[in-house]
């Protein structure tokens, strides 16, 4: 009973670590196809739901590489949530799955997670600062929360806002040593400016 306990969750795992990394590529797929044929495929997808734009009367077909399903999909991710920065929920998936499909972790799944949840609102929030209106920079969340923030503090306080939310986001995943780095480049250019003046003085 252990035994064929313990083998039906190791085939429910690989079934469902396939059927996640099969996910992630299909979604990869979809998003990098979505940046060369989103203008292309908007009209038809914009405000619909997905059996209502799979089954509708049109015909024709969509430009996705991976068809209504891609451009749909795709257009969720990109256009309604996080812009460009939805990537990175392609990249989770594939961890998770590979990790479900063979035991291997690629990477540590709570670092992944951590990394791609903050990384990809602050990317979403950055891009959208430079966005005129939805798109695929930013998404719509990127947008709309850098209008709501321009309303609050004001243009160029939102710039500065979103710069030092960047700055504390690498600080509590990296937690570089921003000092030893400023060394490095001083150190860095005097060690260039004493090899220029030793060449200006050898060619005396």
């Amino acid at each position: 009973g252990a035994l064929a306990s313990r083998f039906d969750k190791k085939k429910t795992r690989t079934i469902l670590g396939a059927l996640t990394t099969l996910l992630s590529l299909f979604l990869f797929a979809s998003c990098f196809s979505y940046l060369f044929t989103w203008t292309l495929d908007q009209d038809r997808v914009l405000n619909k739901g997905l059996f209502e734009f799979l089954f509708e009367q049109n015909a024709e077909p969509v430009s996705n590489w991976l068809g209504k399903f891609g451009a749909w999909t795709s257009h969720v991710l990109i256009f309604n949530f996080f812009g460009l920065s939805s990537f990175g929920i392609t990249f989770a998936l594939f961890v998770y799955g590979i990790k479900m499909l063979f035991d291997v972790a690629l990477f540590p799944l709570v670092k992944v997670t951590k990394e791609v949840l903050l990384l990809m609102v602050w990317t979403s929030l950055f891009l959208g600062f430079f966005a005129h209106a939805v798109n695929y920079l930013g998404g719509s969340f990127g947008y709309y929360l850098n209008q709501w923030l321009a309303l609050s503090l004001g243009r160029f306080g939102s710039f500065v806002f979103i710069l030092v939310l960047g700055y504390l986001v690498t600080v509590i995943l990296y937690n570089p040593n921003f000092q030893e780095l400023l060394n490095r480049l001083l150190n860095k250019r005097s060690s260039d400016d004493e090899h220029i003046f030793d060449q200006a003085d050898s060619n005396e």
